[in-house]
């Protein structure tokens, strides 16, 4: 982890299905989910439960089955965080370059 990316390690054994779903098996190609919503859950001082925007998702695990290519089971996502990204939209520059590792 850095000050511009969070990475989430997948934990199966503390997923739950989601609208009759079922869970994603492992080693699942999650190819396509670029650009999308990593959202966090937090409880506020009175109690509240809030869902924030933490990031958008620029990488997710590689599912090959090469063992050269790929390490089986090791299921990690990578999103940009939330705050370089502006009101409009648009990416905040400035911020991304003063935050370089």
């Amino acid at each position: 982890m850095n000050d511009r990316d969070i990475s989430t390690l997948l934990e199966r054994e503390y997923l739950e299905p989601a609208m009759g779903e079922g869970v994603v098996p492992e080693n699942y190609n999650f190819g396509g989910m670029s650009g999308g919503p990593v959202i966090y859950n937090l409880i506020t001082k009175g109690g509240l439960f809030v869902n924030a925007l933490a990031g958008v998702l620029i990488a997710g695990p590689n599912p090959s089955g090469d063992p050269n290519e790929s390490i089986q089971g090791f299921e990690l996502f990578r999103a940009r965080r939330a705050c370089f990204i502006r009101e409009d939209g648009h990416l905040d520059h400035d911020l991304w370059e003063e935050r370089k590792p």
